[in-house]
């Protein structure tokens, strides 16, 4: 884990904090009231997203623990008051991620893969009473403030969000950058709705970014700047 958020199991770091608002990093969740409070709100999404959506849009119950509990694996909870509202979570472990070709990101960036400077988001999720309120795009913010801090990059798959989500994420980083003083870099693949974001000012070498910056065929024409 290439992170300087040092967290104890189960035992989150207080990154954001707004009013009552709070965002904590917690690593290796193994806790079974907190895995259980977890699940249940990514499970009632399910629930919706699942009668919607012809893609697959989360990892079952099993798949889920797993990842939450892995060392290599980083959990953005975000509280109002004392009450878990949503989270992220996130890995430089690709063999968590099974669905990104590995091979790809090895051969284009070998640096960045060696050094596990290559996050994936591997999920995001609000509790549905609380969306449209402005605090999913905190947990955005945050998460990827980390996810291109310090060389990294942060890539997602959006092929199980329903409406444009590799947009929402780049709208949301374009106009929330003001405040982390970022100058955020994009590149986002229409067709396979594969969003990779880098920091300009903290950016890696160029030519390891090199082919997300290209139009390729493959993923289709990128848009964002």
């Amino acid at each position: 884990m290439d992170s300087k958020i040092v967290t104890e199991t189960n035992k989150g770091k207080v990154i954001m904090r707004d009013n009552n608002v709070r965002i904590e990093v917690v690593s290796q969740i193994t806790d079974p009231k907190f895995q259980e409070e977890l699940w249940a709100i990514l499970e009632k999404a399910k629930t919706f997203t699942d009668l919607v959506s012809p893609w697959r849009q989360n990892l079952n119950q099993e798949e889920f623990l797993v990842r939450i509990a892995h060392p290599d694996v980083l959990v953005f909870v975000m509280y109002e008051d004392d009450e878990i509202i949503g989270f992220t979570y996130n890995t430089n472990n690709l063999d968590l991620a099974p669905w990104l070709n590995h091979k790809f990101f090895q051969h284009n960036c070998p640096n960045l893969f060696e050094q596990k400077k290559i996050w994936c988001n591997i999920g995001i999720v609000v509790r549905l009473e609380k969306q449209d309120k402005g605090f999913l795009k905190k947990l955005i913010l945050e998460t990827w403030d980390f996810g291109t801090s310090d060389g990294r990059i942060m890539i997602v798959d959006f092929s199980w969000r329903i409406f444009g989500g590799a947009s929402w994420i780049d709208h949301t980083l374009k106009y929330g950058k003001a405040q982390k003083q970022k100058d955020f870099r994009y590149t986002i693949y229409e067709r396979q709705q594969f969003s990779v974001c880098w920091n300009q000012d903290e950016g890696s070498d160029d030519s390891e970014l090199a082919a997300f910056k290209m139009e390729n065929p493959i993923f289709g024409k990128k848009s964002g700047s």
